[in-house]
């Protein structure tokens, strides 16, 4: 292969790369689903983990949520917060309504997460109360 004939395969490599880079308020969930990201109105700043240090797991999953002001960086509680697990692909949810527990400080123990099948899930947030804002983190279920 010549130079000249490498140059477009290595145009759509960074092409590649810059679209990796492109992200939605959809965040990809890591090992140990620890995932932190702003809400659609950019109001508020989320941090959530799973409750063990593995990824979210195929059946029931619980998590904690640590919600904080976008612009102070101050908890945020008093919060009313319903999630529902999604699974876009399909585009279906599950059948367990998941139990959001306001812990103090900002910090929400959300149980009861069942994503029944292995594929690509998202907890879709919505907030009211004091701030009104929205947020769907994405996990792989294996």
């Amino acid at each position: 292969m010549t130079p000249s004939s490498r140059r477009p395969l290595g145009l759509a490599a960074l092409l590649f790369a810059a679209l990796l880079g492109c992200s939605s308020s959809a965040v990809q969930g890591g090992p140990g689903a620890d995932v932190t990201l702003t809400t659609d109105a950019g109001k508020l700043r989320l941090h959530l983990v799973t409750t063990t240090s593995e990824p979210p797991v195929r059946g029931v999953n619980t998590f904690m949520l640590d919600v904080t002001d976008a612009a102070s960086g101050s908890a945020r509680d008093a919060l009313s917060i319903s999630v529902v697990p999604w699974m876009p692909v399909m585009g279906h949810g599950a059948s367990v309504v998941p139990s959001v527990v306001a812990k103090g400080g900002g910090v929400y123990e959300i149980d009861e997460v069942d994503l029944p099948m292995p594929g690509q899930w998202q907890l879709r947030f919505s907030f009211a109360g004091p701030v009104s804002d929205g947020a769907e983190p994405t996990f792989d279920v294996q």
